[in-house]
């Protein structure tokens, strides 16, 4: 009986432990240099979904108002090759966006 009872502890645990592990996937960030600046977004890809968020909306959602964009480059959503397959269904994607704001 003891032993049932710690399987289903055990196995109720496991979607906990993978929502945890996948919601600490993902990252996001900005660097400035004076006018210049880098934003970056990664997230993780499960069976094509973005966990927890479309890397490349948030790129560009972290990009100043006025900024003019200098430079995209993402990862891009390949379902024509096997390592695109791949990747879609379970791997990660990042986006970085260079920008430039100018100050008056």
């Amino acid at each position: 009986m003891t032993r049932l009872l710690r399987s289903r502890s055990a196995l109720l645990a496991l979607p906990l432990a993978l929502s945890l592990a996948l919601s600490l996937t993902a990252c996001a960030g900005t660097r400035v240099a004076g006018e210049q600046g880098t934003v970056y977004a990664t997230s993780f890809n499960l069976v094509g979904l973005s966990i927890p968020f479309n890397d490349y909306d948030k790129a560009q959602s972290m990009v100043p108002e006025g900024s003019e964009i200098e430079t995209i480059i993402a990862n891009p959503r390949d379902w024509t090759s096997v390592i695109g397959i791949l990747t879609s269904i379970l791997g990660f994607s990042s986006t970085q966006i260079s920008y430039v704001t100018e100050n008056d």
